[in-house]
């Protein structure tokens, strides 16, 4: 496959987790408004949670190095996307990571903060949104399909 078609796949992917995560925000925001309301009793909760940091609300107290620490993340994310020398899954897992950084740095510059709203009842775990489940998700499967390639063409199998 040709890179120009590997771009315009990535492309196209982004461009649909991006659509998805604002419409499920969008979604969540008028379903649930200010209060909280149960999806699956006793596992999945959706609740509406301002998170001004990032991932665990880590730099919550300075939202502007949040801002350029995950700016500088999604141009170095992006680099490797158009050049890297990487195999079209890792490719495609990399711009899920980039989908979903994208669309938490774009709430966090216009609201101020990232809309979390999914709380699993069944652990202590914090609230989020489908912009992180697309950063892990995505993250998960640039690790394996980067393990595939190493363990495909490690010394020993050539």
């Amino acid at each position: 496959m040709t890179h120009r078609k590997q771009m315009i796949y990535c492309l196209l992917l982004f461009c649909a987790l991006a659509f998805v995560t604002f419409i499920l925000d969008a979604l969540c925001q008028s379903v649930v408004g200010d209060g909280e309301r149960v999806l699956i009793r006793g596992a999945v909760t959706l609740q509406y949670v301002r998170n001004t940091g990032a991932a665990f609300s880590i730099l919550s107290g300075h939202p502007a190095l949040a801002n350029v620490l995950s700016g500088a993340l999604i141009v170095l994310i992006a680099a490797f996307v158009l050049f890297g020398r990487l195999s079209l899954p890792a490719r495609l897992s990399l711009t899920a990571v980039l989908a979903g950084g994208a669309c938490n740095l774009y709430m966090r510059l216009v609201y101020g903060g990232v809309n979390d709203w999914i709380k699993l009842e069944f652990m202590r775990f914090p609230l989020f949104n489908f912009a992180d489940i697309c950063v892990c998700l995505g993250a998960v499967l640039v690790s394996l399909a980067l393990a595939a390639f190493t363990i495909a063409y490690s010394p020993e199998t050539l």
